[in-house]
């Protein structure tokens, strides 16, 4: 009877706590590899993981970029590339009528105006607006170390467009900005206005595409086509970029319509397309 009590006894305790012995002896010796397995998984999972950056389509910055992240993002790309453009010996602006809608002027300080505008290629040559270079005296500050004041020639201007090309004179290696394709700009894009307004260089401002025009009058001069923006753009922004969350080019800032000498919210741009024609292949990129 004493046997069979201590084999009962066996079976049912020992041989199980054996069991569980055992098993926690094998799961110790596996753990390293069920480690090992967990980790590759995780690194996998990580490596195809979609990352914060700019969105390809629409114009608009993925929801895992911050409006505030895609903003220092493109400034930093642009910044290099847009210049302040300085004219001397400037005669005194003239009003030129009551009309809403009004070419962009450069900035003016006694006899001297402030513009903006884009490097376009790496050897010095820039885009700009018609009225930023009444002269042929004419310096460029790039956003750099020294030196970063350069001599500037007019090469050639287009009054139907409102645009100036202008090259400079000194020698190096200059940052140029990338160009867009305004043909797919749409209604709703984000886009940036960046340049010198009322002289305060290397300014920028964020706002949407908020119409295609196809024709437009402003001042007795008529534009075919203009990229309408909410981005503020006021005096001495004439001549500077309106960009894209990828930081291309999409247009060159050219006017705006307003009751006043400030900015209401509605602003022009010469699409970046044309700007393309009237260089006829100086724009490398």
């Amino acid at each position: 009877m004493s046997f069979n009590r201590q084999l009962l006894f066996t079976m049912l305790v020992i041989v199980p706590l054996m069991i569980l012995i055992y098993g926690y002896n094998q799961h110790q010796k596996e753990l390293p590899q069920l480690k090992k397995q967990l980790m590759e998984k995780s690194q996998k999972v990580k490596r195809f993981s979609p990352l914060p950056q700019k969105n390809k389509i629409g114009g608009t910055p993925l929801l895992s970029e911050t409006m505030e992240h895609a903003t220092g993002r493109v400034l930093r790309q642009v910044r290099p590339c847009v210049v302040n453009i300085t004219s001397f010996n400037a005669k005194p602006l003239r009003h030129r009528g009551d009309s809403f809608g009004r070419i962009l002027e450069p900035y003016q300080a006694g006899n001297v105006l402030v513009s903006s505008g884009i490097v376009v290629s790496t050897s010095g040559d820039v885009i700009t607006s018609y009225d930023a270079v009444p002269t042929n005296k004419i310096e460029v500050k790039l956003f750099r170390r020294k030196p970063n004041v350069f001599k500037a020639k007019i090469v050639k201007v287009d009054k139907a467009l409102q645009l100036a090309h202008i090259k400079i004179t000194g020698p190096g290696h200059f940052p140029n900005c990338a160009m867009g394709n305004s043909d797919k700009v749409k209604v709703g894009d984000f886009v940036y206005a960046i340049g010198s307004p009322f002289g305060f260089s290397q300014t920028i401002t964020a706002g949407i595409v908020s119409s295609n025009r196809k024709k437009i009058n402003i001042q007795g001069d008529v534009f075919k086509q203009m990229i309408q923006t909410d981005a503020a753009i006021n005096k001495g922004n004439n001549g500077g970029p309106l960009v894209d969350v990828d930081g291309k080019v999409v247009g060159v800032n050219m006017a705006t319509f307003t009751t006043s000498s400030g900015n209401t919210g509605i602003g022009f741009a010469v699409p970046v397309n044309d700007v393309r024609q009237m260089l006829d292949g100086v724009i490398v990129r």
